[in-house]
């Protein structure tokens, strides 16, 4: 990926890699347990390969929005203990 990178030089590569970059650690957390919850509604053994698709594109999705909503709330607590503690 890194060699690749060298030629994939233009801005939306370059912000949807820092994008992804930031919120990386937050959908570490979160992947595992969307993947779960959603997959286990869906008999996988029946599901076209389209649907296959739309499937993973939901998850993405989802892990991406709840990724979100962690940092949020992360950058939050860690803003309220440094007011706490400058206090």
């Amino acid at each position: 990926l890194v060699f690749i990178s060298k030629y994939l030089k233009n801005k939306l590569f370059e912000k949807i890699c820092g994008k992804l970059s930031k919120y990386s650690y937050a959908i570490f957390l979160v992947h595992h347990i969307i993947i779960y919850a959603i997959m286990g509604q869906f008999n996988l053994d029946t599901v076209s390969l389209v649907g296959s698709y739309i499937l993973f594109i939901l998850c993405c999705v989802i892990i991406f929005f709840l990724a979100f909503i962690l940092d949020r709330f992360h950058d939050y607590i860690l803003k309220e203990l440094n007011d706490i503690m400058i206090i």
